[in-house]
């Protein structure tokens, strides 16, 4: 929240804008129009602004989150109507209705959902049959050179280490949670986005503005200043790159599923195949080599 109402949160706003546009790559795909979208976690409108750019055929955008400056900072950028509704409590929200969405759209903001099975059985409520719920969040592999820089500075330092970076959702994970909420023909794939810092302090303030600094609730022990200074002489010994900049890897995890409807594809019925595969003629054999 605090990190929405600076006045400088729009400088920070990069990477929710590259992967709301990978978002919406992702929707143009599906040759349909989207008459009712819901922009879970809006944020800036990042998402909008996207769907825009990209020619996805959009009706009615209706942005949702926790923070009343995102939603109002979101519908100046892209129109639509707004409605301030903590993510984790979207069930309890009468005015949303039910099966009123054909897409649910959230960009980088389910890795702070503590019940994520909980959330995504909420947005299956909300969408209409056949409806996509269409997700990006941070992984358990992000930020991984700052957590390993942290570590052995605390190690060599303190003689022992304390939980600095959030815990983040598996991909092994999200192809389940997707399934518990009863969603069909689900995709999830995984994409690192690196972006190089000047120093690990810059990175640090960048998460701060982000909103993604470290929100663990025991955080032990606070971070000295030989503790730091270490993590930063071990962050560009090991991770910089050829300029001398210090690398950070944003690992996203894209899940998409799809409400049960009696037009999607189904597989067939195991062993109704009319032939077997082992009844095939076998492949010709391969030509001679040519003469020497």
């Amino acid at each position: 929240a605090a990190a929405a109402r600076s006045p400088a949160a729009s400088q920070y706003e990069y990477l929710r804008d590259e992967v709301a546009g990978r978002l919406a790559d992702r929707m143009r795909d599906v040759a349909r129009p989207w008459p009712r979208v819901l922009d879970l976690g809006c944020g800036a409108g990042a998402v909008g602004a996207a769907m825009g750019a990209a020619g996805v055929r959009c009706g009615h955008l209706l942005a949702v989150d926790a923070v009343a400056e995102n939603v109002d900072r979101a519908r100046r950028r892209n129109g639509g109507s707004g409605m301030v509704v903590d993510e984790e409590r979207l069930a309890e929200v009468g005015g949303l209705g039910k099966r009123r969405f054909d897409m649910v759209v959230s960009n980088l903001v389910l890795h702070w959902v503590n019940d994520l099975v909980g959330v995504a059985a909420a947005v299956q409520g909300l969408l209409k049959e056949d409806g996509l719920f269409l997700a990006a969040m941070l992984g358990g592999e992000t930020l991984g050179e700052l957590r390993v820089a942290l570590q052995l500075a605390e190690e060599e330092v303190r003689g022992g280490v304390s939980p600095r970076v959030s815990p983040m959702v598996r991909v092994r994970d999200v192809g389940s949670v997707l399934g518990r909420a009863n969603f069909a023909l689900t995709t999830v794939d995984i994409d690192e986005i690196v972006v190089d810092y000047p120093d690990m302090a810059t990175l640090m303030r960048h998460l701060q503005g982000m909103g993604e600094q470290n929100a663990t609730v025991v955080r032990g022990r606070p971070l000295t200043r030989a503790v730091l200074d270490r993590a930063a002489r071990i962050y560009r010994d090991r991770f910089s790159n050829d300029q001398g900049n210090l690398l950070a890897t944003f690992q996203v995890i894209y899940m998409a599923g799809w409400v049960p409807s009696a037009s999607q594809r189904r597989p067939l019925a195991r062993g109704s195949a009319d032939y077997k595969i082992m009844d095939q003629p076998a492949p010709p054999p391969p030509p001679p080599p040519p003469p020497d």
